[in-house]
Parts: C-alpha cells; sequence; structure tokens
C-alpha cells in the first residue's frame, strides 16, 4: 500500500488525517495519492515496517516539529 509524507500546510485542513511524526509531517494512506493533486516535497514510504522504523529514528534523536510551520529551512539546517 504505502503511506505519504508530506508537510500539513500541503494539505487542506479537514480533520481527517491525524497522524503524524514526531517531525510535524503528516502521515497518508497510499490511497490518498488522487486527493492530493499536485504537490512538491513529498516522500514515499513503501512498507509499515519502514514507516515505524522512522518514527523509531526521529524518536531516540528527539526530533521534533519546526516552530511555526517552517518545515524546509529545518531540515536544511538539520542536513
Amino acid at each position: 500500500m504505502g503511506y505519504i509524507l508530506i508537510e500539513k500546510k500541503k494539505v487542506k485542513p479537514n480533520g481527517q488525517y491525524r497522524k503524524t511524526l514526531p517531525d510535524g509531517r503528516l502521515i497518508l494512506p497510499g490511497s490518498a495519492f488522487r486527493t492530493l493533486g499536485t504537490v512538491s516535497g513529498i516522500d514515499i514510504v513503501a512498507t509499515a515496517a519502514e514507516l515505524k522504523a522512522l518514527i523509531r529514528k526521529q524518536e531516540e534523536e528527539g526530533v521534533t516539529p519546526p516552530p511555526s510551520g517552517k518545515l524546509n529551512a529545518y531540515f536544511k539546517l538539520r542536513t
């Protein structure tokens, strides 16, 4: 099935998506890809095991959501 990782601000707020990564990105099911339209800056995770490993890694590293939605600047500083 797969999962899509996307910034909250790129998705219309409708309360449907509630699960997030420690870094603040939404976790959407792969089936949501059809409803997103054209977006950039997404990551695709193929399996639930990969998603769990990513969540565990971020938790161990103490990753937290960036302040005021500045996700791109946050990641540039960390890489």
